[in-house]
């Protein structure tokens, strides 16, 4: 195994470790409300899997392709339970009304099942092979949903942690721990965007998985803050 295979997969597997850390501690800390248990659940899928992608890079250096594409595909089904989660833990902290925050859930759940069935199905349109790993390009459907899930949540995130951001420098009435939950997803999924966007496997992939490590220890010092409470 070369060394930036190597180097990759201990950074995708430090990300695991510290996408673990809010996990552990929200589940440790929290009387299991909703907010923070799907909040906890985003970090969960986050943990495994970047224990999937580091795995995946050991069987390709290895030369077994087959078995890295076979991860991939079972990988995107951890990263529909992201989305899912995800969508849960804004609906849940911005709406707060259970009617509509199950609509959103089950149009998210829907929308993801359709992305991650067709990734399962259909064919790469491109692979691409490095020393540092492999990357493979979706076909469009899964493609355009992809981008359409992520991207709506990402400008929710965007705009709600601009707002918390802005009534903290007012000196209004914000939670810590809620501003700094949203800081830590608006990194992921920019850090997820840019990921998926890389036009080659090389070294600036990994610069860019390098910025999920800092995304879960945002989310860990959330859930750690001096003087925490279950209730925002």
């Amino acid at each position: 195994m070369s060394t930036f295979i190597f180097f990759h997969v201990f950074i995708c597997w430090l990300i695991s470790v510290a996408s673990f850390l809010p996990l552990w501690l929200i589940f440790k800390k929290t009387k299991k409300n909703s907010l923070d248990i799907s909040y906890g659940y985003f970090w969960l899928f986050s943990s495994i899997l970047w224990i999937f992608v580091g795995m995946r890079l050991i069987f390709a250096r290895a030369g077994y392709l087959e078995i890295d594409q076979l991860i991939f595909r079972i990988s995107q089904i951890v990263v529909g339970g992201q989305i899912i989660s995800a969508a849960c833990y804004l609906s849940i902290a911005i709406i707060k009304r259970d009617k509509l925050v199950k609509i959103i859930a089950s149009f998210y759940t829907f929308l993801t099942a359709i992305m991650v069935f067709w990734v399962l199905k259909q064919p790469f349109l491109e692979i691409l092979y490095s020393p540092w790993g492999t990357k493979y390009s979706l076909s469009s459907l899964p493609w355009f949903l992809f981008v359409f899930l992520e991207g709506s949540l990402f400008l929710v995130v965007l705009f709600t942690t601009l707002y918390l951001l802005y009534s903290k420098i007012a000196k209004k009435i914000v939670s810590s721990r809620l501003l700094l939950s949203f800081s830590a997803l608006l990194i992921y999924g920019l850090s997820g965007f840019l990921d998926e966007m890389a036009f080659s496997a090389n070294w600036e992939l990994l610069a860019v998985r390098i910025t999920f490590i800092i995304s879960a220890f945002i989310a860990y010092l959330a859930y750690s803050l001096e003087g925490y409470q279950e209730n925002p």
